[in-house]
């Protein structure tokens, strides 16, 4: 299942993205995905997957600041 991050919905607000799934399903971070897998912890996932991918290939930590960010606005969203 291919997930987006995005404020680019009717879905999202105020600058908090939400995660769009390929039929244009909107998921906010309390909403559980066709897996069952709460949206938070997907993204928090990705996060954390991220982090190790840069420890592993000495990657320029910039190269992610802006999307991790993003994600973060939608990991401070209160359930």
């Amino acid at each position: 299942m291919k997930l987006t991050l995005t404020t680019n919905h009717a879905a999202s607000s105020y600058g908090i993205p939400v995660l769009i799934d390929e039929n244009k399903n909107a998921f906010g971070p309390a909403d559980a995905l066709p897996t069952g897998e709460l949206a938070r912890d997907f993204v928090a996932r990705k996060i954390r997957a991220a982090g190790e991918q840069l420890r592993d290939e000495s990657l320029d930590p910039l190269d992610l600041l802006n999307e991790t960010a993003f994600e973060r606005a939608f990991l401070s969203v209160k359930s």
